[in-house]
């Protein structure tokens, strides 16, 4: 026999697995703003990086052939993690939460009948059921994210060093000419 007791621990796992559903979803959103965000600083780099190399090239300060190369090997690292992060925003897998409809023939379905005849604690247990399968699958979505996500600000790190070395290099070729 079913208490209330029993309702209300279902209740608070209820409440808890959609609070953790909440979770996840925020996570998501997060994750793709800051996707957005490493998109921005590699296009404001890749102009950074245009501007410069047309106006070295434009007043022969060093050979060209040095900024072409630099040129290329820093578009090359920043094309990579542009990659990443794109990957990131096209990365959006997983089960979407069903409507209650879906749920509702699901349910008509499992027991093949036209009048469900389910308790309140079998109801919960169903609902507790979908948030849990797509709590796992928007989980492991954004495990996978994030992973691609720390590789993009990696690798635009990576960028970024390299682009302070060329900028060395060409103010000491510079001071030799």
């Amino acid at each position: 026999m079913i208490n209330d007791n029993t309702i209300a621990i279902f209740d608070e796992i209820l409440r808890v697995t959609i609070k953790s559903y909440d979770q996840e979803t925020n996570r998501s959103s997060l994750l793709l703003t800051k996707s957005d965000y490493l998109i921005k600083y590699i296009t404001a780099t890749f102009v950074f990086i245009n501007a410069i190399s047309a106006f070295l090239i434009a007043n022969k300060v060093i050979s060209s052939c040095v900024i072409v190369i630099g040129y290329i090997a820093i578009g090359t690292i920043l094309c990579f993690s542009l990659y990443f992060a794109v990957d990131v925003q096209l990365f959006v897998r997983g089960n979407y939460f069903p409507t209650g409809m879906e749920i509702f023939r699901a349910i008509k379905n499992k027991y093949n009948a036209d009048k469900i005849e389910k308790t309140p604690l079998d109801l919960r247990m169903d609902t507790i059921k979908y948030y849990s399968d797509y709590i796992d699958n928007l989980e492991k979505s954004n495990n996978k994210k994030a992973e691609m996500l720390n590789s993009a600000y990696k690798v635009y790190l990576i960028g970024v060093v390299c682009i302070t070395l060329f900028f060395f290099i060409i103010l000491i070729l510079a001071e030799r000419s």
